[in-house]
């Protein structure tokens, strides 16, 4: 027997007026004769009247809103929580395998979150490749990602979709359910809209209110593009990664020394359509 998908089952409990008549009727059936998707059913299910349950945190207004879009902290440091802690506004999707159990292909290892409960992070083991799966879950919908996910003890940058969505090799299980790992959430300190003025010619133009603050030069040559970052003002934030954004591929991130750094040619042919800055 085919199992639903998580999100099928999160609809099926958060939206079922969106779905129609046929399809909620399937989903009844299914989770009649399926004991694995009652399971996740029954989880979600608890999960979603626990967030019910929390204390209202109040409307946001205009200020945490703007913050929530071009944050004045570009670094969170994250701590382990229980989900059902989390305070919320409004109920939000876990965009991730939910039901997942010690003895099935996903196994949830950790979930961490920001101070201010504004963002949580959730890590899943998938036993049958060996990869981690790393879902970055924003309190507003307006903030996307990319973003980065800085493991300082093993000095490396994981780089997630615009969902949110990331994955790692992991083969000696070194990812445990440990309080003290570490883990920091890196948010963009500025973005630059992409304008081409030829085939290999790119300008930038401040696309956030925050790149206001920097002044990007880009000096083209045959085969590379030579970027330097500098700050307009004493208080600006000093860049130490270059993200490069497209529309139908992952991500690429450089690295800048002192402000500088060399992006080879071959990568504009795939068209950025915008650069972000982050510590």
């Amino acid at each position: 027997m085919a199992h639903l998908h998580e999100n099928e089952i999160e609809q099926y409990i958060l939206e079922p007026a969106q779905m129609s008549a046929e399809k909620q009727s399937a989903l009844f059936r299914h989770l009649s004769d399926c004991a694995q998707c009652q399971q996740v059913y029954r989880e979600l299910k608890s999960f979603y009247q626990e967030l019910d349950q929390t204390p209202d945190a109040g409307n946001i207004d205009l200020e945490r809103f703007m913050s929530a879009l071009y944050p004045k902290t570009s670094v969170l440091y994250l701590k382990p929580v229980s989900e059902n802690a989390m305070r919320r506004t409004s109920p939000f999707k876990l965009s991730a395998r939910s039901g997942e159990q010690k003895n099935s292909r996903f196994e949830r290892i950790a979930t961490f979150g920001s101070g201010d409960y504004a963002f949580m992070v959730r890590i899943l083991r998938d036993h049958s490749r060996d990869k981690l799966l790393t879902y970055v879950i924003p309190e507003d919908d307006q903030q996307s990602g990319p973003y980065i996910l800085h493991f300082p003890d093993f000095k490396r940058d994981l780089v997630t979709d615009t969902s949110g969505k990331a994955e790692m090799d992991d083969p000696a299980n070194a990812f445990k359910e440990d309080k003290s790992l570490a883990i920091e959430l890196h948010l963009p300190l500025a973005v630059f809209g992409v304008e081409y003025s030829g085939e290999h010619q790119l300008n930038a133009k401040p696309e956030s209110p925050d790149a206001e603050n920097y002044h990007l030069e880009l000096q083209h040559s045959d085969k590379t593009i030579r970027l330097s970052v500098s700050g307009k003002t004493d208080n600006h934030r000093t860049p130490s990664r270059l993200m490069l954004i497209f529309a139908q591929q992952q991500p690429q991130l450089l690295y800048l020394k002192s402000g500088l750094t060399e992006i080879d040619k071959t990568l504009i042919s795939s068209k950025p359509v915008s650069l972000r800055l982050f510590e």
